[in-house]
């Protein structure tokens, strides 16, 4: 009787040791729940975006790579080469490392680098020796984008530009990493006043281009600019100027695989008042203009456009009637000024509904965390932003649509101190 009470004691031992053994490794395996905080400082780890090889090319509403895997865009806003200057020659601010290696850390697999018209090309152009125009590019601006692109892509880390057409007052200093607030917000103020008193530029826009609006007010500007006026003065029309300015670009990154797009205008929204409105700004025909343009000179390229604000998307108010008339294209939105996921969502299901009806794929190119990803600006910022944002990412990832987080560093970032932010980044992470 000893012997075999022993026996049957010994085998629920050994059951009990492999029944812990098993709930041990099932827990270890486990895939954390989304946005949990694990691992080193309480960041989320081995979470990253997916990667392409070689060119990408749209089917329906999806980006594919060469291998026709899809890709869907992940990515973060530079705001180094659109750092407002007077006279508009500034050069910009290549990244440093550790900005790079950041990025590169939290799983972005594309960044969207913000360039203007106003940096490349400071200098207006002159009539040559046969009559045509003569373009004088800012090389050593054009040299650092191309330092910045050849360090992305040591990390594998796609890169989109997008061209700011310019705003007066606008703070890009603020967005440039290693620059502080204060001097940055005395900078921008500074230099929206400097464009009125020196007729000399608006960022995103060089004076030459426009010398009769240039210190007018912006709706002046933006309906100048969106109806291709040539000023008197000005050697070409400004959107004729702009596109060769995009040529310029598309044509020196056409055999660059890692360039995969180009953002044709940041923000074309109609400017306030009756000047000039939705209908007559014509924002289709400055695509085309664009596109064509850029598909002249980088074939390869993803062409990006954007169309009306996530206020008016939101009331259902849209500039564009159809899409640009070129294949690879991808429609793209700015998500802003919301205070719930469900006001996120409509807005959201708005351009999803247009980019399907269109048969384009969809990217969030500009997000903010409703708001929290602004600390201390008292703008719109959602007392749930965490759960808000996780659902809105996930969203995205049901749908199959491509997100993007508005900056690095600036008013929108997601660096305190030189330090990640790792409770937004955690969230950012659920989107992957």
């Amino acid at each position: 009787m000893d012997m075999k009470r022993w026996i049957i004691g010994s085998v629920i031992g050994v059951a009990l040791i492999l029944l812990g053994v098993g709930i041990y490794f099932a827990a270890k395996s486990r895939p954390a729940l989304p946005g949990a905080q694990t691992g080193t400082k309480g960041m989320a780890q081995g979470t990253t975006a997916t990667t392409a090889a070689g060119w990408l090319h749209t089917s329906g509403t999806k980006i594919l790579d060469q291998n026709g895997n899809e890709f869907r865009i992940a990515s973060i806003n530079i705001h180094n080469f659109n750092k407002n200057a007077i006279g508009c020659t500034e050069t910009g601010t290549v990244p440093d490392q550790q900005t790079i290696d950041n990025i590169s850390s939290v799983g972005f697999n594309t960044v969207r680098l913000h360039i203007n018209w106003g940096h490349l090309e400071p200098e207006a152009p002159t009539a040559g020796a046969n009559g045509q125009l003569e373009h004088h590019w800012n090389e050593q601006y054009l040299a650092n984008v191309d330092q910045a692109v050849s360090m992305f892509a040591q990390k594998n880390i796609k890169v989109i530009m997008a061209m700011h057409r310019g705003e007066v007052g606008d703070g890009g200093d603020t967005n440039v990493q290693g620059a502080s607030t204060t001097k940055a917000s005395k900078s921008a103020k500074s230099v929206g006043k400097s464009h009125k008193q020196k007729q000399t530029c608006v960022p995103g826009i060089p004076g030459w281009a426009l010398p009769e609006s240039i210190t007018q007010s912006k709706a002046v500007i933006d309906c100048s600019f969106f109806l291709n006026k040539q000023e008197s003065g000005a050697p070409e029309a400004p959107l004729d100027g702009m596109s060769e300015a995009w040529k310029n670009v598309a044509a020196r990154y056409a055999n660059n695989q890692n360039v995969i797009g180009f953002d044709m205008l940041n923000e074309p929204y109609p400017p306030k008042g009756n000047l000039c409105t939705a209908q007559t700004m014509n924002l289709n025909g400055a695509f085309t203009k664009i596109g064509n343009a850029i598909q002249s000179a980088n074939p390869n390229a993803l062409l990006v456009f954007e169309d009306s604000s996530s206020g008016a998307a939101k009331q259902g108010n849209f500039t564009l009637t159809t899409p640009p008339p070129f294949s690879n294209s991808v429609y793209s939105f700015h998500l802003y000024h919301q205070l719930s996921f469900a006001d996120g969502k409509k807005i959201v299901d708005n351009f999803w509904s247009r980019a399907k009806q269109w048969n384009v794929p969809l990217w969030m190119a500009e997000f903010n965390a409703y708001g929290y990803q602004a600390p201390g600006s008292g703008k719109d910022q959602d007392s749930n932003w965490r759960s808000d944002t996780i659902q809105t990412l996930q969203y995205l990832k049901q749908q199959d649509i491509s997100w993007g987080v508005s900056g690095y560093t600036g008013g929108n970032r997601i660096v305190e101190n030189g330090q990640l932010r790792t409770d937004l980044v955690d969230a950012i992470k659920t989107g992957f």
